[in-house]
């Protein structure tokens, strides 16, 4: 299993990302990110760690959760457009600029 090309190369490099212990994610340090787990296995969903980080993916999965539950009363959703219904709801609900939406999704190639 791997992240997509899209996810690869959307965080600039050297930036810190919090996940879970999902095999794809092994690569993000090679990749020259600041990588930190949480293992779900071990009962574990928030940790500080030695220099102080607070390593959590609570708000990442809260968010996902709504928004799969909300694209799935909408009948589902086409794995083509997933990218740009994520990208419309940054916009809606982090407030993110029209134009670094349309930054996003053109860098993302949709």
């Amino acid at each position: 299993t791997s992240l997509p090309p899209t996810q690869e190369r959307a965080p600039h490099v050297g930036t810190t990302i919090v996940s879970d212990e999902w095999k794809a994610y092994n690569r993000l340090n090679a990749l020259g990110y600041d990588h930190r787990t949480v293992k779900h296995s071990a009962g574990e969903f928030s940790r500080t760690d030695d220099d102080g980080f607070n390593s959590t993916t609570n708000c990442m999965e809260g968010a996902w959760a709504v928004f799969k539950v909300d694209y799935r009363v909408k009948r589902g959703t086409r794995r083509c457009d997933l990218d740009r219904l994520i990208a419309l709801r940054c916009w809606r609900t982090l407030k993110m600029s029209i134009f670094e939406v349309v930054r996003v999704m053109t860098e993302s190639g949709l």
